[in-house]
Protein backbone atom coordinates (compact mmCIF):
# COMPACT_ATOMS: atom_id res chain seq x y z
CA UNK A 1 0.00 0.00 0.00
CA UNK A 2 2.86 2.38 0.84
CA UNK A 3 4.34 1.76 -2.62
CA UNK A 4 1.04 2.64 -4.33
CA UNK A 5 0.79 5.88 -2.28
CA UNK A 6 4.43 6.77 -3.13
CA UNK A 7 3.85 6.16 -6.84
CA UNK A 8 0.57 8.09 -6.79
CA UNK A 9 2.15 10.99 -4.88
CA UNK A 10 5.14 11.08 -7.26
CA UNK A 11 2.87 10.99 -10.32
CA UNK A 12 0.71 13.77 -8.87
CA UNK A 13 3.80 15.91 -8.10
CA UNK A 14 5.18 15.45 -11.62
CA UNK A 15 1.79 16.31 -13.15
CA UNK A 16 1.49 19.46 -11.02
CA UNK A 17 5.02 20.58 -11.93
CA UNK A 18 4.34 20.02 -15.63
CA UNK A 19 1.15 22.09 -15.67
CA UNK A 20 2.41 24.74 -13.22
CA UNK A 21 5.46 25.69 -15.33
CA UNK A 22 5.05 28.94 -17.23
CA UNK A 23 5.44 28.52 -20.97
CA UNK A 24 7.78 30.83 -22.86
CA UNK A 25 6.00 33.72 -24.57
CA UNK A 26 6.83 33.47 -28.26
CA UNK A 27 5.40 36.86 -29.14
CA UNK A 28 8.25 39.05 -30.46
CA UNK A 29 8.89 42.33 -28.65
CA UNK A 30 7.71 45.54 -30.32
CA UNK A 31 10.07 47.11 -32.86
CA UNK A 32 10.41 50.34 -30.92
CA UNK A 33 11.87 50.95 -27.50
CA UNK A 34 9.79 54.03 -26.76
CA UNK A 35 6.01 54.16 -26.52
CA UNK A 36 3.38 56.85 -26.42
CA UNK A 37 0.47 55.33 -24.54
CA UNK A 38 0.29 51.86 -26.04
CA UNK A 39 1.43 52.83 -29.55
CA UNK A 40 5.10 52.17 -30.43
CA UNK A 41 6.96 55.26 -31.64
CA UNK A 42 9.32 54.71 -34.56
CA UNK A 43 11.74 56.94 -36.40
CA UNK A 44 10.05 57.77 -39.66
CA UNK A 45 10.78 59.37 -42.99
CA UNK A 46 7.96 59.20 -45.52
CA UNK A 47 7.16 60.86 -48.83
CA UNK A 48 5.43 60.47 -52.16
CA UNK A 49 7.80 59.80 -55.05
CA UNK A 50 5.95 60.54 -58.28
CA UNK A 51 2.74 60.01 -56.23
CA UNK A 52 3.82 56.54 -55.01
CA UNK A 53 4.25 55.96 -51.27
CA UNK A 54 7.85 55.86 -50.04
CA UNK A 55 8.97 55.04 -46.49
CA UNK A 56 12.33 54.70 -44.80
CA UNK A 57 13.12 51.25 -43.45
CA UNK A 58 13.14 51.19 -39.65
CA UNK A 59 15.11 48.38 -38.07
CA UNK A 60 17.76 47.88 -35.40
CA UNK A 61 20.32 48.49 -38.15
CA UNK A 62 18.19 51.43 -39.36
CA UNK A 63 18.07 53.09 -42.74
CA UNK A 64 19.18 56.48 -41.34
CA UNK A 65 22.42 58.20 -42.24
CA UNK A 66 23.53 61.49 -40.70
CA UNK A 67 26.55 63.70 -41.34
CA UNK A 68 27.83 67.22 -40.64
CA UNK A 69 30.04 69.44 -42.76
CA UNK A 70 30.79 72.89 -41.36
CA UNK A 71 27.42 74.20 -40.14
CA UNK A 72 25.41 72.07 -42.56
CA UNK A 73 23.69 68.87 -41.45
CA UNK A 74 22.62 66.07 -43.73
CA UNK A 75 19.86 63.57 -42.93
CA UNK A 76 18.97 60.69 -45.18
CA UNK A 77 16.93 57.54 -45.23
CA UNK A 78 16.71 54.49 -47.44
CA UNK A 79 13.73 52.25 -48.11
CA UNK A 80 15.54 48.90 -47.76
CA UNK A 81 18.65 47.42 -46.19
CA UNK A 82 19.23 45.38 -49.37
CA UNK A 83 20.06 46.39 -52.92
CA UNK A 84 18.45 47.78 -54.92
CA UNK A 85 17.17 50.52 -52.62
CA UNK A 86 16.10 54.11 -53.04
CA UNK A 87 17.11 56.94 -50.73
CA UNK A 88 16.21 60.53 -49.93
CA UNK A 89 18.83 62.92 -48.55
CA UNK A 90 18.19 66.37 -47.05
CA UNK A 91 20.68 69.06 -46.09
CA UNK A 92 20.12 72.18 -44.00
CA UNK A 93 22.06 74.67 -41.92
CA UNK A 94 21.86 74.33 -38.15
CA UNK A 95 18.51 75.52 -36.82
CA UNK A 96 14.79 75.52 -37.43
CA UNK A 97 13.05 77.38 -40.23
CA UNK A 98 12.10 77.03 -43.87
CA UNK A 99 14.94 76.50 -46.32
CA UNK A 100 14.45 77.03 -50.05
CA UNK A 101 16.49 74.61 -52.12
CA UNK A 102 18.69 76.49 -54.56
CA UNK A 103 18.55 79.85 -52.74
CA UNK A 104 19.11 79.12 -49.02
CA UNK A 105 22.75 78.55 -48.13
CA UNK A 106 23.36 74.91 -47.23
CA UNK A 107 19.90 73.68 -48.31
CA UNK A 108 19.90 70.70 -50.64
CA UNK A 109 18.00 67.51 -51.33
CA UNK A 110 18.51 64.48 -53.53
CA UNK A 111 16.87 61.21 -54.52
CA UNK A 112 18.67 57.99 -55.50
CA UNK A 113 16.70 55.53 -57.60
CA UNK A 114 17.03 51.73 -57.81
CA UNK A 115 19.42 52.06 -60.78
CA UNK A 116 21.81 53.86 -58.36
CA UNK A 117 21.39 57.17 -60.20
CA UNK A 118 21.43 60.31 -58.03
CA UNK A 119 19.02 63.13 -58.83
CA UNK A 120 19.68 66.50 -57.17
CA UNK A 121 16.80 68.81 -56.32
CA UNK A 122 16.35 71.85 -58.56
CA UNK A 123 13.54 73.44 -56.58
CA UNK A 124 11.73 72.78 -53.33
CA UNK A 125 11.61 73.50 -49.61
CA UNK A 126 12.64 71.89 -46.35
CA UNK A 127 10.89 73.15 -43.21
CA UNK A 128 12.70 72.13 -40.01
CA UNK A 129 10.46 72.27 -36.92
CA UNK A 130 12.84 70.59 -34.45
CA UNK A 131 16.62 70.23 -34.50
CA UNK A 132 18.57 69.11 -31.44
CA UNK A 133 22.34 68.80 -31.83
CA UNK A 134 23.39 69.01 -28.20
CA UNK A 135 26.14 69.52 -27.46
CA UNK A 136 25.67 72.60 -29.67
CA UNK A 137 26.95 72.37 -33.25
CA UNK A 138 28.45 68.93 -32.82
CA UNK A 139 28.17 66.23 -35.46
CA UNK A 140 25.49 64.50 -33.39
CA UNK A 141 21.92 64.95 -34.55
CA UNK A 142 19.82 63.90 -31.55
CA UNK A 143 16.38 64.94 -32.82
CA UNK A 144 15.17 66.12 -36.21
CA UNK A 145 11.64 66.88 -37.43
CA UNK A 146 10.94 68.35 -40.83
CA UNK A 147 8.65 68.44 -43.83
CA UNK A 148 9.93 68.62 -47.39
CA UNK A 149 9.08 68.58 -51.08
CA UNK A 150 11.24 68.98 -54.16
CA UNK A 151 11.57 68.33 -57.87
CA UNK A 152 14.80 66.78 -59.10
CA UNK A 153 16.96 67.60 -62.07
CA UNK A 154 16.59 65.50 -65.22
CA UNK A 155 19.06 62.69 -65.86
CA UNK A 156 18.77 60.69 -69.10
CA UNK A 157 15.26 62.04 -69.64
CA UNK A 158 14.02 61.13 -66.13
CA UNK A 159 13.20 63.34 -63.13
CA UNK A 160 11.28 62.79 -59.89
CA UNK A 161 8.75 64.78 -57.89
CA UNK A 162 9.08 64.23 -54.14
CA UNK A 163 6.06 65.54 -52.19
CA UNK A 164 4.41 65.32 -48.76
CA UNK A 165 7.74 64.43 -47.16
CA UNK A 166 8.05 64.16 -43.38
CA UNK A 167 10.86 63.24 -40.99
CA UNK A 168 10.45 62.40 -37.30
CA UNK A 169 13.81 61.22 -35.90
CA UNK A 170 14.89 60.80 -32.29
CA UNK A 171 18.26 59.13 -31.65
CA UNK A 172 16.96 57.58 -28.41
CA UNK A 173 14.33 55.47 -30.21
Amino acid sequence: MKTVIKISTTALAITLMFFACKKKDETPPPAATTTTGSTPVLNTMTAKVDNADWAMVNSPFTGVFISKSGYSYSFGGQNSLNNPFTSINLGVMHGTGTYTIGTSVGAFASYKDTANVYFNANTGTITVTLMDTLPQNQGILNKFKATFSFITNTVSGKSYTISNGTVDYDKTR
